[in-house]
């Protein structure tokens, strides 16, 4: 019934609005839908959101741009990436393989490579988003649009990172992806408390009304079954 929709949303201005999130979208729909029933139809349009998430790629920097329209220059949404688009890149890597296309497959590898040089801090704790230099691709610096702030540690932020380098490590077979998905678990878990559902930012100020985010605990809760 939703298939209307699905393939509207890819088509005339409706592609250009598209945002990072096609993969978000179209992995548990498209692509579950033609393993599901071998019937062409959804491959094709599994692949055609593919080609439409690939020209969200910034080649200068090495990410995927998270909203906005492509066309449209000196926004707020210049240079930003997010921690969420880890959790398209599988449905780039499902492209690849499928088509034997290796440009699906080096674009979600070299922006999971970029998530994890400049999104993963020190101490395991994940920033939310970052910029980069429009002209360089150089990074500028953290930024925050769904935590607290940008030096605080956005709940469901680090659910999406300890999903998303899971998945990276089983479509690439790459330790590091592995080991940064344990570690971002590991403080996920050191976080929470007798409740269990997590804060929905952990680095909240003394006094900050105490709101629990039930989503960041269910993206976890995958993320923990995939490891």
């Amino acid at each position: 019934a939703l298939e209307p929709m699905f393939q509207a949303k890819l088509e005339g201005g409706n592609a250009m609005n598209t945002m990072h999130d096609l993969g978000f979208l179209y992995s548990p729909y498209a692509v579950a839908l033609f393993n599901k029933t071998g019937e062409t139809r959804w491959r094709d349009l599994a692949l055609r959101a593919a080609d439409l998430l690939t020209g969200r790629f910034i080649e200068n920097g090495g990410y995927f741009r998270a909203w906005g329209r492509m066309d449209e220059i000196g926004t707020d949404y210049d240079g930003l990436a997010i921690i969420d688009c880890l959790m398209n890149m599988p449905l780039l890597h499902w492209a690849g393989e499928e088509t034997g296309n290796p440009k699906y497959r080096a674009m979600a590898v070299r922006h999971t490579d970029t998530t994890l040089a400049h999104f993963v801090r020190a101490d395991d704790s994940v920033y939310h988003s970052f910029r980069f230099d429009l002209k360089s691709g150089a990074p500028a610096r953290p930024d925050n649009y769904c935590g607290y702030h940008p030096e605080s540690h956005w709940a469901r932020g680090t659910s999406w990172a300890m999903y998303g380098f899971a998945l990276a490590h089983r479509h690439t077979g790459d330790a590091r992806y592995l080991d940064a998905a344990l570690r971002v678990t590991r403080k996920f878990i050191s976080c929470l408390d007798e409740e269990i559902v997590p804060m929905w930012d952990f680095r909240l100020p003394p006094g900050s009304p105490p709101l629990r985010d039930s989503s960041a605990g269910a993206v976890a809760a995958c993320a923990i079954q995939e490891l």
